[in-house]
């Protein structure tokens, strides 16, 4: 498994590709957290995320990485600044097939590891609560639970984790 920062138009859009699996697998939970992911990330809106994410993900306002074996895309993260020396870590996924090998913390080391190149102090997070496998992976890697960093529904606070790392 290779993880690499994209460059190409080619490699742009495999992280696209999977950002809409990403999305998909979203849209299979219950409600409330369906609703509010049809309505954040509705398709109109995520199609406008996918078409400025090389340039919101890319130097200086954020980073992404991608995850080859072979030829075939395999999962991607990303981060963006929120505020002047803050990034918030997205879209982080893993393709069904490579969930369990690690490559979710690869994934994540390589997005700490390039904010703080970048010179980022905080980074943010925020997961589901039905993805416990991330859950326990941000915590062993640092990440220390906090409450919401920004606004976001009630009944969707108690569905959520969030977490800070300072760097």
């Amino acid at each position: 498994m290779r993880i690499a920062v994209p460059q190409t138009n080619a490699e742009f859009d495999a992280v696209r590709t999977l950002c809409w699996e990403y999305r998909d697998y979203l849209l299979t939970f219950p409600s409330p957290e369906v609703d509010y992911v049809r309505k954040a990330y509705s398709e109109t809106a995520y199609t406008a995320m996918m078409e400025v994410l090389a340039t919101e993900h890319s130097p200086p306002h954020g980073g992404c990485v991608l995850a080859m074996q072979d030829e075939t895309p395999m999962g991607c993260g990303m981060f963006h600044t929120l505020e002047p020396g803050t990034a918030e870590l997205k879209r982080i996924y893993v393709r069904p097939d490579a969930r369990g090998t690690g490559l979710g913390r690869d994934i994540t080391q390589a997005l700490i590891d390039h904010c703080r190149a970048t010179g980022f102090s905080r980074i943010l997070m925020d997961t589901s609560r039905r993805q416990v496998p991330a859950y326990r992976l941000y915590l062993s890697m640092g990440f220390e639970e906090r409450g919401p960093y920004q606004p976001i529904p009630d009944e969707m606070v108690e569905k959520m984790y969030f977490f800070e790392m300072t760097l």
